[in-house]
């Protein structure tokens, strides 16, 4: 029963639904980022939430107005118009989930339009084309809550942040819309304070989404039905017609059993996809990888992942003329080839015929050759004196020989003729350009050569034959329409069927199947019951614990830029881990320091604070210099050609790993980048120094972890950076760990720094920096786990010096010329610098 053909057959009908689920999967998640589904679909949710009338105000009244300002008689024509601006509408704003042209002065456009959620949004790159985006797909409710209080403190007056609420909602002052106010009214009723006012909030915030999830989740469901039915029609996967082959071929279902077992065992490739806590960003590496693994084995098998159409194969009949009052040139000459022909189509087949009958005579003789070779045989072992069958013997195997010859002459005259025949009627059909790929007959009437043979199958001819002229039969309708049902139920769905008929099938396993299982000599410890197990829950650091509890209140005193997990230096030298607090100003630091001496947990311990007058942070590119005014390093200096975000500095020469002899200078994407957008690819712009062109395209990355570009370079060019340009030159790289923090000693060579200097104080931090993406309009972007560099040191024996704009780029050396970065930003006091390894092992680089 376990190892039965039914079993086979829906195991591999299950199968070939994952797979197709997967693809369907991955396409629909393109086209929800495509068409912005996530931020539509939030955007509607909290419209519902801030505005009333979400539908009636934005479809036609039942009168129509006309430009004068009058009624227009309720006419069948303008009932018709109305009903398709209705129906136009209806589907804007329900199916395109379109923006109305009123939410912008809405309570909910100016929810939108406050910074901490239009901070959220993608770049200004993304947002361009035709369903472009420019609001957030994701919302926490504690964002919502916080943004919503600012917005309806600025509308209120009172002594309180909550006075200025209760105030704005009073008297409505923001013009808010009647359902809406008095909810929010009745939120306030309910709260005794602004803290609890927050709370019910995010409850109210909550509540939506859980409902909002379930809108994105019905879109999905149409968008996968439609993907399921596209794919069932263009790979002709038909359900029942697939299941009657399988069950028919039982070798088949076999071997997709197979593969289907070796998919359950696959988890490093399928339950990222299909696991509870499924991630479609890891979409493309499964299209890639798993599912052209498995598609490879089922070609290799000839097994059915779809029946296909076989275009290809398609032929329709076609005819090309050639006239001679059009061009009597080509007519001529193939009039000549076509007289050719005319001799080669009349000696084909007398050399056909003449092979045919060689054909004969040798299997003839071949026959009377093995019953004279068995009679000898047998005549020689009774009487060794039988001279005469020898005799008959020898002769026939000369006969045999012979027509061997003479087959052998024929084949190649027929190969010859054949091939002069292809030949003649190429040089025919090159005349006149065709497409046809075998011709039938060539004809001469009169003035006129006429080809008829068969071409190829045109592109519309393969669409039209997939739409209708093949799939007319309504159970083929079905077998598809069975097929997108199957796929739209989803890939996770699919994978834990499959994962228990595996097992099904597994559990009747044949003797000698479960006598070799047990030769397994992993050891696996017992399991403990429920009740004698105790969770172990890791202690929370006490920085990151004093960071949640104190660092929303902190962010909000003037001048405090950022707080993030820091270390500091005490006065008998120990370094301890500390909550780091930015400021602009010393007056920012005075009322710092004084609110917040240290932190004090529940359990009473205490965390350090550390307050630093860093000022805001930028990039360290963008130097507008010359040569003439670079009091630095010139040899140092690069940019785009378009000098469109100014000069920045080169970091270090290096070889690929995997293609020795291919050498890159490496520096910052904002140094080469000669574009306002940042999008993660190569572009052939030129990048110069200050003494011409070094490359002529780059490849640059922004992500979390990298601002960095290389560009490939000449010998020429490689030769010039591997010489030194009078600067010191990286011996090695190496990681930054806790160990170098207020210990390491750190150099900068940057374009427009002699020699910067400072000490390692952080090893793994996340900053935000202001990228340029118009030349007005700034995007904050955030780079994690950089290191740190303090040009600022309370020891008089130090005397360090910091950074520059032009130094972005530039490569940072330990005390041994081991390099540990390259630099990105800057403030005040801090130099922040990308790890160097994690470039060079993200990209397959080493030192030159």
């Amino acid at each position: 029963m376990f190892n039965s053909a039914v079993l086979n057959v829906v195991v591999g009908l299950i199968l070939i639904f994952l797979l197709y689920s997967l693809l369907a999967t991955i396409v629909g998640e393109m086209i929800s980022y495509w068409f912005g589904i996530r931020p539509r679909i939030l955007r509607m949710a909290i419209e519902r939430m801030l505005n009333d009338g979400y539908y009636k105000k934005y479809f036609p009244a039942k009168i129509i107005i006309s430009k004068s300002g009058k009624a227009v008689r309720n006419t069948a024509a303008n009932k018709t118009s109305r009903y398709l601006s209705s129906l136009w509408q209806r589907i804007s704003y329900i199916v395109l989930l379109r923006t109305p042209k009123a939410f912008p002065s809405s309570f909910a456009g100016k929810f939108y339009d406050s910074p901490s959620i239009k901070s959220l949004a993608r770049l200004e790159a993304d947002q361009k084309g035709l369903f472009g985006i420019s609001k957030p797909s994701y919302l926490s409710a504690e964002n919502f809550s916080e943004t919503l209080c600012h917005i309806l403190e600025e509308g209120g007056s009172g002594k309180t942040p909550y006075d200025k609420i209760i105030f704005c909602i009073k008297y409505n002052t923001l013009q808010i819309q009647p359902e809406t106010a008095r909810h929010i009214a009745n939120l306030i009723k309910d709260s005794p304070d602004i803290n609890a006012f927050r709370l019910n909030l995010q409850r109210w915030f909550n509540e939506t989404m859980d409902r909002a999830h379930g809108w994105y989740k019905s879109k999905m469901q149409a968008i996968l039905l439609c993907l399921g039915f596209l794919i069932a029609w263009c790979f002709n996967i038909d359900t029942i017609k697939i299941a009657h082959i399988l069950s028919r071929d039982r070798d088949a279902g076999k071997q997709l059993t197979s593969i289907a077992i070796a998919t359950t065992k696959d988890t490093v490739h399928y339950n990222p996809v299909t696991g509870v806590h499924a991630d479609s960003t890891l979409a493309k590496t499964i299209l890639d990888s798993s599912i052209a693994q498995v598609n490879k084995n089922i070609a290799d098998e000839g097994l059915i992942l779809g029946l296909g159409w076989e275009l290809d194969s398609l032929r329709t009949k076609d005819t090309e003329k050639i006239k001679k009052s059009t061009d009597a040139r080509i007519y001529q000459e193939a009039l000549q080839y076509y007289n050719s022909l005319q001799i080669l189509y009349k000696a084909y087949p007398v050399q056909e015929n003449a092979l045919a009958a060689t054909l004969q005579k040798l299997d003839s003789s071949t026959q009377v050759l093995y019953h004279l070779q068995r009679d000898t045989l047998n005549n020689t072992i009774l009487n060794r004196d039988n001279d005469s069958s020898k005799a008959a013997l020898l002769f026939t195997l000369k006969a045999v020989n012979a027509y061997k010859k003479l087959k052998s002459l024929d084949s190649a005259e027929v190969i010859a003729t054949q091939y002069r025949i292809a030949q003649q009627e190429q040089h025919i059909l090159n005349m006149v350009e065709s497409d046809i790929l075998q011709v039938d007959t060539i004809t001469a009437s009169g003035d006129v050569l006429e080809i008829s043979g068969k071409r190829n199958y045109s592109f519309g001819e393969k669409i039209w034959f997939i739409l209708w002229a093949h799939p007319r039969s309504w159970m083929r309708f079905l077998g598809f329409l069975l097929t997108a049902l199957a796929i739209s139920i989803g890939a996770p769905f699919w994978f834990d069927l499959l994962n228990k008929l595996v097992n099904i099938r597994i559990a009747g396993a044949k003797p000698r199947e479960k006598k070799d299982a047990t030769t397994d000599t992993t050891i696996t410890a017992p399991a403990h019951t429920t009740d004698t197990v105790q969770s172990v829950t890791a202690p929370e650091d006490p920085v990151d614990e004093a960071l949640r509890i104190y660092k929303t209140t902190v962010l909000k005193e003037n001048g405090v830029i950022r707080a993030d997990k820091g270390y500091m230096q005490t006065k008998e030298g120990y370094v301890v881990a500390c909550v780091q607090i930015d400021v602009e100003d010393q007056q920012s630091a005075l009322n710092v320091r004084s609110k917040y001496p240290s932190f004090t947990l529940s359990n009473n311990e205490t965390v350090a604070v550390n307050v630093l007058i860093t000022g805001k942070v930028n990039l360290s590119g963008g130097a507008t210099t010359t040569a003439a005014t670079v009091s630095g390093n010139p040899e140092k200096a690069l940019s785009n050609n378009t000098l469109l975000l100014g000069w920045g500095s080169y970091g270090c020469l290096v070889e690929s790993v995997d293609f020795p002899g291919q050498y890159f200078i490496v520096s910052c994407y904002h140094v080469m980048n000669g574009e306002y957008t940042w999008t993660n690819n190569g572009i052939s712009k030129t990048i110069n120094n200050l003494s011409g062109t070094v490359a002529n395209m780059y490849q640059g990355f922004l992500t979390d972890l990298f601002d960095t570009a290389y560009a490939p370079v000449a010998s020429v060019i490689y030769q010039h950076y591997k010489s030194g340009m009078s600067c010191t030159q990286p011996q090695g790289t190496r990681d930054v760990t806790a160990n170098d923090l207020f210990k390491t000693i750190v150099k900068i060579q940057g374009m427009t720094t002699t020699l910067a200097t400072g000490i390692v104080v952080n090893f793994s931090k996340p900053m935000t920096f202001p990228y340029p993406v118009s030349k007005t309009a700034m995007q904050e972007h955030q780079l994690q786990d950089l290191v740190v560099i303090s040009h600022y040191n309370n020891t008089p024996a130090q005397n360090f010096v910091g950074t520059t704009f032009g130094d972005s780029g530039a490569v940072v050396l330990d005390e041994n010329n081991i390099a540990i970065g390259l630099v990105v930003g800057s403030d005040l006091l801090h130099t922040y610098v990308i790890k160097i390894n994690s470039i060079f092992n993200q990209f397959g680089f080493k030192l030159a």
